[in-house]
Protein backbone atom coordinates (compact mmCIF):
# COMPACT_ATOMS: atom_id res chain seq x y z
CA UNK A 1 0.00 0.00 0.00
CA UNK A 2 1.28 3.47 -0.93
CA UNK A 3 4.45 1.92 -2.07
CA UNK A 4 7.71 3.53 -1.44
CA UNK A 5 11.68 3.96 -3.31
CA UNK A 6 12.67 0.48 -3.33
CA UNK A 7 15.90 1.76 -1.93
CA UNK A 8 18.72 -1.04 -0.87
CA UNK A 9 17.61 -0.04 2.83
CA UNK A 10 13.72 -0.40 1.71
CA UNK A 11 14.57 -3.99 0.68
CA UNK A 12 16.35 -5.38 3.21
CA UNK A 13 13.93 -4.04 5.95
CA UNK A 14 11.43 -5.94 4.10
CA UNK A 15 13.15 -9.08 3.56
CA UNK A 16 12.63 -10.11 7.50
CA UNK A 17 8.84 -9.75 6.63
CA UNK A 18 9.38 -12.14 3.11
CA UNK A 19 11.33 -14.55 4.74
CA UNK A 20 8.42 -14.64 7.83
CA UNK A 21 5.23 -14.71 6.05
CA UNK A 22 6.10 -14.82 1.82
CA UNK A 23 6.68 -13.00 -0.72
CA UNK A 24 5.28 -9.51 -1.71
CA UNK A 25 1.28 -10.47 -3.27
CA UNK A 26 -0.05 -7.45 -4.10
CA UNK A 27 0.58 -4.11 -4.54
CA UNK A 28 -1.35 -1.24 -4.08
CA UNK A 29 -0.84 2.73 -5.68
CA UNK A 30 -4.00 4.63 -3.80
CA UNK A 31 -3.24 7.96 -5.22
CA UNK A 32 -2.83 9.88 -7.98
CA UNK A 33 -0.60 12.04 -6.94
CA UNK A 34 3.00 12.44 -7.94
CA UNK A 35 4.39 12.20 -5.33
CA UNK A 36 3.47 8.56 -4.54
CA UNK A 37 3.11 7.84 -8.43
CA UNK A 38 6.78 8.58 -8.90
CA UNK A 39 8.14 5.21 -6.16
CA UNK A 40 5.35 2.66 -7.76
CA UNK A 41 6.78 1.99 -10.86
CA UNK A 42 9.88 1.02 -9.16
CA UNK A 43 8.67 -0.67 -6.04
CA UNK A 44 6.58 -2.96 -8.35
CA UNK A 45 9.61 -3.60 -10.32
CA UNK A 46 11.01 -5.23 -7.35
CA UNK A 47 8.61 -7.44 -6.83
CA UNK A 48 7.39 -9.19 -10.40
CA UNK A 49 5.78 -11.67 -8.89
CA UNK A 50 3.35 -9.62 -7.10
CA UNK A 51 -0.12 -8.22 -8.80
CA UNK A 52 -0.24 -4.18 -8.89
CA UNK A 53 -3.32 -2.33 -8.84
CA UNK A 54 -3.48 1.45 -9.17
CA UNK A 55 -6.90 3.86 -8.69
CA UNK A 56 -8.32 4.20 -12.29
CA UNK A 57 -7.84 7.89 -12.66
CA UNK A 58 -3.85 8.59 -13.22
CA UNK A 59 -3.38 11.71 -15.06
CA UNK A 60 -0.77 13.58 -16.63
CA UNK A 61 -0.18 17.25 -17.39
CA UNK A 62 -0.21 19.15 -19.67
CA UNK A 63 -0.98 16.00 -21.72
CA UNK A 64 -2.64 12.53 -20.99
CA UNK A 65 0.05 9.88 -21.31
CA UNK A 66 -0.55 6.41 -21.34
CA UNK A 67 0.18 4.65 -17.66
CA UNK A 68 3.78 2.62 -19.04
CA UNK A 69 4.96 6.77 -19.82
CA UNK A 70 4.19 7.18 -16.25
CA UNK A 71 6.05 4.83 -14.59
CA UNK A 72 4.10 1.86 -14.32
CA UNK A 73 4.51 -1.19 -14.78
CA UNK A 74 2.76 -3.17 -18.02
CA UNK A 75 0.78 -5.74 -15.62
CA UNK A 76 -0.97 -3.03 -13.93
CA UNK A 77 -4.69 -3.46 -13.40
CA UNK A 78 -6.81 -0.96 -11.91
CA UNK A 79 -7.88 -1.25 -8.42
CA UNK A 80 -11.86 -1.60 -7.94
CA UNK A 81 -13.77 1.08 -6.74
CA UNK A 82 -14.73 -0.54 -3.92
CA UNK A 83 -14.44 -4.19 -2.22
CA UNK A 84 -18.20 -5.20 -2.51
CA UNK A 85 -19.04 -7.51 -4.95
CA UNK A 86 -15.65 -8.76 -4.74
CA UNK A 87 -14.56 -12.40 -4.58
CA UNK A 88 -14.26 -13.33 -0.85
CA UNK A 89 -10.74 -14.36 -1.30
CA UNK A 90 -9.36 -11.03 -2.96
CA UNK A 91 -6.46 -9.52 -1.05
CA UNK A 92 -6.64 -12.85 1.37
CA UNK A 93 -10.13 -11.69 2.08
CA UNK A 94 -8.89 -10.07 5.15
CA UNK A 95 -9.51 -6.33 3.56
CA UNK A 96 -12.39 -3.93 2.74
CA UNK A 97 -11.44 -1.08 0.54
CA UNK A 98 -13.18 1.74 -1.25
CA UNK A 99 -11.56 4.75 -3.23
CA UNK A 100 -13.07 7.83 -2.71
CA UNK A 101 -12.66 9.94 -6.26
CA UNK A 102 -13.26 14.41 -6.38
CA UNK A 103 -12.63 16.17 -9.54
CA UNK A 104 -11.71 19.44 -8.39
CA UNK A 105 -11.12 20.61 -12.13
CA UNK A 106 -10.83 20.36 -15.44
CA UNK A 107 -8.52 17.63 -16.17
CA UNK A 108 -6.89 16.48 -12.77
CA UNK A 109 -8.39 13.83 -9.89
CA UNK A 110 -7.81 13.63 -6.65
CA UNK A 111 -8.26 9.75 -5.59
CA UNK A 112 -7.43 7.59 -2.09
CA UNK A 113 -7.87 4.60 -0.85
CA UNK A 114 -9.14 3.44 2.47
CA UNK A 115 -8.37 0.38 2.81
CA UNK A 116 -9.58 -1.74 6.13
CA UNK A 117 -8.08 -4.90 7.72
CA UNK A 118 -10.51 -6.53 9.88
CA UNK A 119 -8.19 -8.81 11.73
CA UNK A 120 -6.13 -6.19 13.16
CA UNK A 121 -9.03 -3.42 12.77
CA UNK A 122 -6.63 -1.03 11.01
CA UNK A 123 -7.65 1.40 8.83
CA UNK A 124 -5.02 2.57 5.99
CA UNK A 125 -5.29 6.51 3.89
CA UNK A 126 -2.66 7.80 2.11
CA UNK A 127 -3.55 11.59 1.59
CA UNK A 128 -7.30 11.54 2.67
CA UNK A 129 -6.90 12.25 6.47
CA UNK A 130 -9.10 15.71 6.89
CA UNK A 131 -11.04 17.09 9.44
CA UNK A 132 -14.72 16.61 7.37
CA UNK A 133 -18.17 18.15 9.08
CA UNK A 134 -21.40 16.45 9.10
CA UNK A 135 -21.95 18.44 5.61
CA UNK A 136 -19.52 17.77 3.01
CA UNK A 137 -17.95 20.66 1.57
CA UNK A 138 -19.16 21.73 -2.10
CA UNK A 139 -16.13 20.42 -3.46
CA UNK A 140 -17.43 16.81 -2.87
CA UNK A 141 -21.07 17.59 -3.60
CA UNK A 142 -20.48 19.89 -6.95
CA UNK A 143 -19.68 17.18 -9.80
CA UNK A 144 -21.40 13.99 -10.21
CA UNK A 145 -18.77 11.80 -10.94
Amino acid sequence: YAPVAPTKECLSLLQPLIDAHGPVKTIILPSVAVEHKVNAGPFARAFPAADFYAVDQQYSFPLPLPAVFLGLPSWTKPLPRSSEGLDATWLGGEFEHAVLTVKPGPGSYFQDVALYHRPSKTLLLCDAVLSVTEEPPPILTSDPE
